[in-house]
């Protein structure tokens, strides 16, 4: 069974990336573009790990985060440029299980990522990680390829 990740950040260009990353990694992927659409694909796609920006329109990261632990037990990441102290504190405090600011390289993303997927004591499951030099991150000029096509903006 292949794990589900549900990504939700309202920039394109980092949701192509990341989305990317996690199909290569062999992840099945779902996303919403702000918090609203990110409750509406967690009831529908029921995903194994939920991946949310904090600056969202609609409802905001630390909402988001809020009402999705009140229904599900599925780990969080918060993935934001946000990096001070207290909204790390805040995103634990709300359910968050793990908060990375960005930038951050895609062997750290996708090795983050699995370990919340297998959980205290999980299981190691090695997944094929190709080296690459690209990081996530707000903002920043990359390109970046996805299902065939090329994929560029600001990062």
């Amino acid at each position: 069974m292949t794990d589900k990740v549900l990504v939700v950040d309202d920039e394109q260009p980092v949701r192509d990336l990341l989305l990317t990353w996690l199909e290569e990694a062999g992840y099945e992927t779902c996303f919403g573009t702000n918090g609203l659409e990110g409750l509406q694909a967690l009831y529908e796609h029921r995903p194994d790990l939920v991946i949310a920006d904090i600056m969202m329109p609609e409802m905001d990261g630390f909402e988001f985060c809020r009402q999705v632990r009140q229904v599900s037990k599925a780990p969080i990441m918060i993935l934001s440029g946000l990096g001070q102290e207290v909204e790390k504190i805040k995103g634990f405090d709300l359910g968050a299980d793990d908060y990375v600011v960005k930038p951050v390289g895609m062997d750290e993303f996708l090795a983050r990522a699995a370990a919340l997927i297998r959980g205290p004591g999980g299981q190691i499951r090695r997944r094929s990680m190709k080296t690459a030099t690209r990081t996530a991150r707000s903002p920043s000029n990359a390109n970046a390829t996805r299902c065939g096509s090329e994929v560029s903006g600001s990062i």
